[in-house]
């Protein structure tokens, strides 16, 4: 969290502090309304915990509202930037997109895309009820919610076309997705026993590459005072082969040493999908 807080602030000191330079060819600011879904493989049990199995414990997480505040800055004919902020229902700005593009011809150029978000994984403390026989298998009863954030840094080619009133911008980017560190802790006792166990899961950033295509319609409807008042509809995809990996470290009540154990869960085959409405001003 700590580091997109500090991406975040960099990329709104790049794009605030052009505002009122000359070099800023055109201006558009926007305000969205959209949803995001998400698809995810789930296998059952195993010999370890699946961390993914708990993000996506029915396959299929959807239905996630959000609104989103944009900037759009062009420099040149040929540079751009783009910055997208989005908030879900705790209305904190943790949804983000942003991207340079360059077009060394009219209609064709490429891009560098940055994605952010966060995911819930949910009582995956069910996997050792499910699994650890003889034991209360965790002695915390409050229900388990950890928040992780997603990353991903993508490059890949950018196609603009215009008629009229009407744009459309498409990418097809691909790049490295991560996830930031979840340290969490499970306390075991045996049942009608004295033994105890302490499950300590440390993540690790886990990075695989990702697909994601967007695209980008925009119609404009009037203008007033040299502003031009339009709407735009966005749709953005994102597809991997995905784990979490991890650090188990285990501390038995009866052992001299801790058991520490590098874990690789299987790959899972993930969609995440959002689209969104907006209405969008330029000058």
């Amino acid at each position: 969290m700590r580091f997109a807080r500090v991406f975040l602030f960099l990329f709104l000191c790049i794009s605030i502090l052009p505002l009122k330079s000359q070099i800023v060819k055109e201006r558009r600011i926007g305000f969205a309304v959209g949803n995001q879904g998400a698809y995810c493989d789930s296998f059952p049990d195993g010999a370890n915990l699946d961390f993914l199995n708990y993000v996506y414990r029915d396959k299929f997480t959807g239905n996630l509202a959000y609104i989103a505040f944009s900037g759009y800055f062009k420099f040149s004919d040929t540079l751009d930037l783009s910055v997208n902020i989005g908030m879900y229902s705790d209305l904190a700005p943790t949804k983000h997109n942003f991207s340079i593009r360059y077009f060394p011809y009219r209609i064709l150029g490429f891009g560098i895309s940055y994605m952010g978000y966060p995911q819930y994984v949910n009582e995956f403390n069910q996997y050792h009820w499910n699994t650890d026989q003889g034991l209360y298998a965790d002695l915390d009863p409050n229900y388990k919610q950890h928040k992780m954030f997603n990353y991903g840094l993508a490059i890949g080619p950018e196609i603009r076309c215009s008629y009229s009133n009407i744009s459309v911008d498409f990418r097809t980017h691909v790049g490295i997705r991560w996830v930031d560190i979840l340290d969490v802790e499970i306390l075991q006792k045996a049942i009608n026993g004295n033994f105890r166990r302490v499950i300590h899961y440390r993540t690790d950033p886990s990075p695989n590459l990702y697909f994601y295509p967007e695209i980008n319609l925009g119609l404009k409807l009037f203008t007033i005072s040299k502003t031009d008042i339009g709407i735009r509809f966005r749709s953005a995809a994102e597809y991997s082969k995905r784990a979490i990996n991890y650090t188990r470290t285990t501390y038995d009540w009866v052992a001299d040493e801790p058991i520490v154990s590098k874990v690789k869960p299987i790959s899972h085959s993930s969609f995440v999908y959002e689209f969104d409405f907006s209405l969008q001003l330029r000058w």
